[in-house]
Parts: C-alpha cells; sequence; structure tokens
C-alpha cells in the first residue's frame, strides 16, 4: 500500500470531497439498476469494435447522453455525469460520480468476458479519464479477480510500436529507440541503469493497465514482464506509474521476486532488482523531504524527523538489505548497489548544494548484511564484471577502493590498493581530491589505516614513494591536470585520520609533518597555472585545537593567509569547526588593527562576496553572537 505520508494533502482533500458528492447523489437515486442496465448496454456496443476515431466517439458520447436523458426524474442527473465526464463538461463533484459510474460499469462488462481486448478498448475509450480507469481496475481485482487466467495479461513485447505511448508528438522511430537500447546495454550496468534515458517514451495506457493488474496479483510475473519490456524507459515508467518508491510492500516483493541480475558474475541483463532497492532509498527521502520542504510545517515535524532519520529509516533500510541478501544474487547485487550509492556520494552537486539522502544509512545496513566482509579481491571482480563491459580499460577503480574500505575489508588490502592507485596517479583518485576537502573517500580510508599496527610509518613509507611519480613529476609536467593531487589526496586522509584519532601517542609530530607537507606542497608547485588554491595551506588547521589542545594558537604564527578578510573568516570557520572557542579564535585571528568582526563586515561589502563566502561569515556570526550572550548571562549570575 502506498505510505499515506507521500500522498498530496490536496490529493486526498480533494477525493474525499468527491466520494461525499457521490454519497449524496446516490442517496436521491431512485433506480441505480436502471442507469446500470443503461451503462451495461452502452459498454457492450462499445468494446465490440475498436474504436474508429475521435468522431466515432463523439457519436457515441452523444447516444450515451440521449439515453441517459430518457431515465427516470430521479435518476436522470446521476446517469448524466457520465457522458459529461467524458466530455470534460462535468463539475468537480459530477466528475467524481461520473468516474464512478464508467468504472464500475466498464468492470462489470469486461469481466462477462476472458479476453485482454474488452479490457484495452475500455482504456483507450476512458484514457482522458483516468479516474474511471482506476475505478475499473478496483472492481477488476475485487474477488473473484478477473482474468482467471494471468498469462492472458501479458502484453506483446516482442511488439514496439503495440507498446509505445503517443504522449509526446516527437517520439523517435523504433528503430532509433531498439539502437539507442542496443548501444546503453553495451556499456554496462550501470551505465544502463543510471545513464541519461530519452524522456519522451513511455508506455501506452493499456499496457500500463494490464501490467498493474498483474503487479496487484503476482509480482514475480510482473517482475519477468518488466525484464521482457524492450527499452529501459519502458520500466522506468512502469515503476513510476506504480508509485514503487511510494509503496514498502511493493519494493520488498519486486525485490524477492524479480530476476537475477546476476549469474556466475556476469550481468544477465535484468535491472528490476535494483531498481527496488533504487526505490528504497528514494522512499526515505521522499519522507525525510515530506517533513522538511512541506508547506505549512508539519506538526511536531523536529521530533518527527529525529524519529524518521534514526529509527524508522534505519529499520526500513536493515529490512530491505535483508531480503537482498536472501537472493541467490544478493552479494553481488548488494556490493554493485553500495558501490553505486558511493559513487553519488561523491559525486558533486550540480547546484552546489546536496539534498538530504538516505544513502549513508544504506550502506550501513549493507555492511551489516555482509558476511563474511568483503575482500578487495572481491571489490575488484565486482568493479570488472558487476556491470562494466569487458573492453572498457577505464574502470572507475577508486569508487570500488572506497567502497572496500567502507564495507570493512581487511586494512592491509585496502592501504596497499590504496598505495598502488595513488602511484598510477588514477584520474578518479585525483578527482576526489579536486572536488572535496571533507568526505567519505578520506573518511573510510583513513578509519582502515587506523587499524593498521603503525599508521604513521605506512602513511609516511606512501607519502615519501610519491615523491617521483607526483610531486617530482609536477614540476616538469608542468601541465599535467592530474599533477599533485594524490598527495593531496594522501594529506587529506592524514587529516581525516588525526579527526577520528587526535589522542593517539604521535599525533602532534604528525600533525605538524602534515602542515609542513602541505606548505611545500604549495611551495613547489612550478606551474604557470596552479589549480590548487592559496587556502590549501590551512587544508587541516580544524585538526589542532584536538590534537594540540590549548597550545594550537601559535600553529598560526607564520600563516601568511590572515592578511585578507576573506581569510581570516575561512580559517576562524576550521577552526571553530575543529572545536575551538570563539575568543580564543578571535584572539588568533586578528591582525591588528582588524577585528574578526570587522572582518566579516569588510567581505560583506567586497566583490568575493557570494554564497560561499556568506556561509562563511554567518557561521563566525553565530558563533560570535553565541559567545556574546553567554558573556552577559555569566555576568548577570556573577552580579
Amino acid at each position: 500500500m502506498r505510505d499515506p505520508r507521500l500522498r498530496q494533502a490536496w490529493e486526498l482533500a480533494r477525493a474525499d470531497k468527491r466520494r461525499a458528492a457521490a454519497g449524496r447523489l446516490f442517496a436521491m437515486v431512485t433506480d441505480r439498476t436502471a442507469i446500470d442496465r443503461l451503462l451495461a448496454e452502452w459498454w457492450t456496443a462499445i468494446l465490440a469494435q475498436d474504436s474508429p476515431g475521435d468522431q466515432w466517439k463523439t457519436a457515441q458520447l452523444v447516444e450515451l447522453r440521449t439515453k441517459c436523458s430518457s431515465l427516470p426524474a430521479g435518476s436522470q442527473n446521476v446517469g448524466l455525469t457520465a457522458p459529461n465526464t467524458l466530455a470534460r463538461d462535468a463539475t468537480d463533484e459530477d466528475h467524481g460520480v461520473g468516474a464512478l459510474l464508467l468504472g464500475e460499469s466498464a468492470a462489470a462488462v469486461i469481466r462477462e468476458g476472458s479476453s485482454v481486448l474488452a479490457l484495452d478498448r475500455a482504456v483507450k475509450f476512458l484514457s482522458e479519464c483516468w479516474e474511471a480507469i482506476e475505478v475499473m481496475i478496483e472492481r477488476l481485482l475485487e474477488a473473484p479477480a478477473w482474468p482467471e487466467a494471468l498469462e492472458t495479461l501479458a502484453p506483446a513485447t516482442a511488439n514496439l510500436a503495440g507498446l509505445l505511448g503517443r504522449h509526446f508528438e516527437r517520439t523517435p522511430g523504433n528503430d532509433i529507440l531498439l539502437n539507442e537500447e542496443r548501444k546503453a546495454r553495451e556499456r554496462g550496468l550501470l551505465t544502463y541503469l543510471w545513464g541519461r534515458q530519452i524522456d519522451t517514451v513511455c508506455l501506452n495506457h493499456p499496457t500500463l493497465v494490464r501490467l498493474t493488474l498483474l503487479a496487484a496479483r503476482d509480482w514475480q510475473n510482473l517482475a519477468r514482464q518488466a525484464e521482457a519490456l524492450p527499452l529501459r524507459e519502458f520500466r522506468e515508467n512502469l515503476w513510476r506509474y506504480l508509485h514503487l518508491h511510494e509503496d514498502r510492500d511493493a519494493i520488498l516483493l519486486l525485490l524477492r521476486a524479480a530476476p537475477p541480475v546476476f549469474d556466475a558474475s556476469n550481468w544477465t541483463g535484468s535491472t528490476s532488482a535494483l531498481a527496488a532497492l533504487v526505490a528504497a532509498i528514494a522512499h526515505g527521502d521522499q519522507l525525510h523531504a515530506q517533513l522538511t520542504r512541506t508547506y505549512p510545517p508539519v506538526l511536531d515535524a523536529e521530533a518527527k524527523l529525529k524519529t524518521l532519520v534514526e529509527q524508522e529509516i534505519p529499520d526500513w533500510l536493515k529490512q530491505v538489505s535483508e531480503a537482498a541478501i536472501a537472493r541467490p544474487d544478493g552479494r553481488l547485487l548488494l556490493l554493485t548497489f553500495g558501490a553505486s550509492l558511493m559513487r553519488e556520494a561523491l559525486r558533486p552537486p550540480w547546484n552546489g548544494q546536496r539534498p538530504w539522502s538516505s544513502a549513508r544509512h544504506a550502506l550501513c545496513a549493507i555492511h551489516e548484511v555482509l558476511t563474511p566482509k568483503p575482500t578487495v579481491a572481491e571489490l575488484k571482480q565486482v568493479a570488472s564484471t558487476g556491470g562494466v563491459p569487458s573492453n572498457r580499460t577505464n574502470i572507475d577503480n577508486a569508487t570500488y577502493l572506497v567502497t572496500s574500505a567502507a564495507f570493512d575489508s581487511a586494512p592491509e588490502e585496502v592501504w596497499a590498493w590504496y598505495r598502488e592507485l595513488l602511484l598510477k596517479s588514477d584520474d578518479d583518485l585525483c578527482w576526489q581530491a579536486k572536488s572535496w576537502r571533507r568526505a567519505l573517500c578520506y573518511e573510510t580510508l583513513a578509519e582502515r589505516l587506523g587499524q593498521l599496527s603503525t599508521p604513521f610509518d605506512e602513511w609516511r613509507a606512501v607519502w615519501k614513494a610519491l615523491f617521483v611519480k607526483d610531486r617530482e613529476r609536477a614540476r616538469f609536467a608542468t601541465l599535467d591536470p592530474d599533477a599533485l593531487y594524490p598527495s593531496l589526496h594522501l594529506l587529506r586522509v592524514g587529516a581525516e585520520f588525526l579527526r577520528q584519532s587526535p589522542s593517539r601517542t604521535g599525533t602532534p609530530q604528525f600533525f605538524e609533518e602534515l602542515m609542513a607537507h602541505t606548505r611545500r606542497l604549495l611551495a613547489n608547485d612550478a606551474r604557470f597555472i596552479s589549480p590548487l588554491e592559496p587556502e590549501l595551506v590551512v587544508d587541516a588547521i580544524d585538526v589542532a585545537p584536538r590534537v594540540l589542545g590549548s597550545d594550537w594558537p601559535p600553529v598560526l604564527k607564520d600563516c601568511v593567509l590572515l592578511s585578507s578578510a576573506k581569510n581570516r573568516v575561512y580559517v576562524a570557520v576550521l577552526l571553530l569547526e575543529g572545536g575551538a572557542s570563539f575568543p580564543d579564535v578571535e584572539a588568533a585571528v586578528e591582525v591588528a588593527p582588524h577585528r574578526l568582526t570587522d572582518s566579516i563586515s569588510e567581505l560583506k561589502r567586497s566583490n568575493d562576496a557570494n554564497h560561499h563566502v556568506h556561509r562563511l561569515c554567518n557561521v563566525v556570526a553565530a558563533a560570535a553572537k553565541e559567545h556574546a550572550l553567554l558573556s552577559r548571562e555569566q555576568r548577570r549570575r556573577e552580579e
């Protein structure tokens, strides 16, 4: 059942209003049997032949209106709602009554036979009144459900023309669509499932209705029929129409019944099980959006949001993961899906802001059911066979590396693979360093680093090995776009390790090494146009308060970045993120005669002001305001 929380309030209110109106009108009917008999005779004639066109359909509406006009006075107004609804002349209240009459009468006539041809013709005739089709579907599913033989509902999937909906004026030709489908499959599972799709392609209404009747009775049969559809766009259209992401029961049924996605580590061509996993994530995301974006705000939204994020969504995704791992291909399915979630988490948002996602909860749920924990060799196999074509030479190994770290593979194996990719200046690993200062790619690798017996020595060994492969090469290959990014990636993993283990023996010395390495990295960048920003020199400054305690202020004594208002505010934000108090930050960052609050005002008036700058200013201003309030309260208590 669709989660009622995801239904639009206006939609539910309108449905309630129409039901109430229908109850009032039917209460005044003197002879409902006469209306049903009239509509049954009319439908029998309609369904006896395929619609010759709009002119014929108009003539049938005129005939129906004439017949309804001859009903007894007590039933005439109700009967006329049917033709008025088809002609779009009915009021909103009458429309609900007309749709009910049309849907119920059509279902009654269809039940008298076993051919789905009558069903298709009824759907085509009612195509402009989808509410009547929904009523018809409900009545056909009432016991005993129609048709008795489910195989009669299966559409002729080999005939593309018989499946294609014509909602759009510019639909590509069948040969173009089939060729695009073939090329998409050749690019592998992940590209096939998540790549760009033509949004002007959809299933026609008769096929959607057939598959809806099938879904209500046999998800295993539906999953097979969905996989037989000749275009991936058709499947996406079907899942949207069935509101899959709103229905937990449907998601679990599809996940359990869908054909194998993998057979002996090879992609079978099926995608329905992955579509169910995608819908499970979307379900959590939509529930979160309902509480955070709905206006007016939901009552007790904050408490409900806390319960949703901390309990309901984790429990739901645990249930999904347990259903997935029980499949014959469950382990490979979850490893592939987990890697795709990791890839999405590491993709920068297109507008600079990423909406909340339940992906992290999903990764945790997958991690819990993977027993034994996956090895690096297993993730490498997933990278090469989990939907990636054998002829592809550029596999996104960096994503699978981070996935292996997130799923708790052996730390020695993860670190060895990481070192291998760094020394190769892996494009995707460099891309991570270009895109993120803080991210899952650093967090998960730092966790595995912390599990090694001598983490500082292991980190230093990789840093030393990168000298020739990366930093020395940057001095000679001045046009290399990936130069110094492997070193930067390693520096950020080191900083993340300190954030996770600030009290470990040797962290102060390691922090000083990181800062010195970062300064040298920038000082020795010989490229004419360097992509590295000067602010990189304080990339890990937020670690100082955690590692050095109250002795952190001297770290800034040689920091040339404090000469501009923008940099002073940026450094202040990082230190506040690291847990430093506002008075200490203000004292350390101020450069006479500049006060930190003056720097905020100066920066907001400057040409550098943008969304990012305003966010930094707001963080510092909020900290200053909170400190002022606490100071006033303390003085008040002392007085």
